[in-house]
């Protein structure tokens, strides 16, 4: 099982603070089984190209330093869904 937990908006989205998704597979694979439980994720996790838009780590390492959504997760790992944060 991989842990999946939502921060902020994805929160507010999921309306639960976690979920475990029953497969293992890439970053991609892990992001595309959360959408059949919660559909209205797809416009927080993409953009409009289909390109993930928000911060994830695995395991407290960002995806985008090890191989971005074609990592692999493996059982008892845990992903950390942030929305995109911007500052001026």
């Amino acid at each position: 099982m991989v842990i999946v937990k939502f921060f902020s908006t994805l929160r507010n989205i999921t309306e639960v603070r976690e979920a475990i998704i029953e497969q293992e597979g890439s970053v991609y694979d892990i992001l595309n089984a959360l959408l059949s439980n919660y559909g209205d994720l797809k416009e927080a996790i993409f953009d409009e190209k289909g390109d993930i838009y928000i911060n994830i780590l695995l395991n407290g390492r960002n995806i985008e330093y090890l191989n971005g959504p074609a990592t692999m997760v493996s059982q008892h790992d845990t992903l950390y869904l942030f929305p995109p944060i911007a500052g001026g």
